[in-house]
């Protein structure tokens, strides 16, 4: 599990469609679905707008669960890898 930082209001989660990665949001989290893509062992990595890692942890299966309800509105980006498997997706964040 990731630690987030500065609690906040509970968000709502939009990834864009034209991805194969898919996101939804339930109960304050970001449930991420890898697809056919298989990053098990991997990590998946959350970065704000400025680079700054917000979180990191162990990919264990394809469906990777974020605790996103302590961030602020904004765009992130998910980065997803491993070995030489690396793919990022952007993560919008709204109230």
């Amino acid at each position: 599990d990731c630690e987030m930082f500065v609690p906040e209001e509970r968000r709502s989660v939009h990834i864009p469609s034209q991805t194969q990665t898919t996101m939804y949001n339930a109960n304050g989290n970001s449930i991420i679905n890898t697809g056919n893509e298989d990053f098990t062992g991997g990590n998946m990595t959350l970065l704000d707008a400025t680079g700054n890692i917000v979180c990191k942890q162990t990919i264990t299966e394809n469906i990777v669960t974020v605790n996103t309800s302590t961030l602020a509105s904004g765009i992130y980006l998910v980065v997803l890898s491993r070995e030489t498997i690396h793919k990022t997706v952007k993560l919008i964040i709204t109230k």
